[in-house]
């Protein structure tokens, strides 16, 4: 019973740490501004712009990317990043993580 117990703490812990985070998001943004021709995958991105836990940035750079701050394409079946050139709508123009505006 016990070990039913210590599972469901892992799968909560590992469904929180995938959570999109605003402080990632920045400084994830504030890269790509001062590279404006940057292009990185999530594994590139989490290892060695922000130093944190791939699934969290994954998770924050998909949030980014249905805010249209930035682009997403896919190389054999890699995902790179890089900064959106054209603004997105007023309405998508946040900085920090969270659900795009309805």
């Amino acid at each position: 019973m016990a070990r039913d117990g210590s599972q469901a703490k892992k799968k909560t812990r590992r469904t929180a740490a995938a959570d999109p985070r605003p402080e990632i998001a920045e400084r994830v943004l504030e890269y790509f501004r001062r590279n404006g021709d940057a292009t990185d995958s999530v594994e590139g991105i989490a290892r060695f712009w922000v130093h944190e836990d791939r699934h969290v940035v994954e998770s924050t750079l998909n949030d980014l990317h249905a805010r249209g701050l930035l682009n997403k394409r896919t190389i054999a079946g890699t995902d790179f990043y890089s900064l959106r050139k054209d603004p997105p709508p007023p309405s998508q123009q946040r900085t920090t993580a969270g659900p795009a505006p309805q």
